[in-house]
């Protein structure tokens, strides 16, 4: 977990106790959706929407496509034609 998240969840404890609650991949998605911010502000306002988001009991980030973040190596394979 990034550092500053970690702390920005420290301060803010009904938004930890839902990550405690997420599962790996969850928690995963989130991370990513975090530091694809090119920019420092944007990773800092979402950090404070993560937050925001998870201590009203969100379990997933609203906006984040996770088709891009996994390989596609692991798609089923196409029929030989």
């Amino acid at each position: 977990m990034p550092a500053d998240l970690r702390r920005a969840l420290a301060a803010a404890p009904a938004a930890r106790t839902q990550w405690a609650s997420l599962t790996p991949a969850a928690r995963r998605d989130w991370t990513h959706w975090i530091a694809s911010g090119k920019k420092a502000e944007t990773r800092g306002r979402r950090i404070a929407t993560a937050c925001d988001m998870l201590a009203s009991s969100k379990r997933r980030a609203c906006c984040f496509d996770r088709s891009g973040i996994y390989s596609k190596v692991l798609a089923a394979p196409e029929a030989a034609g």
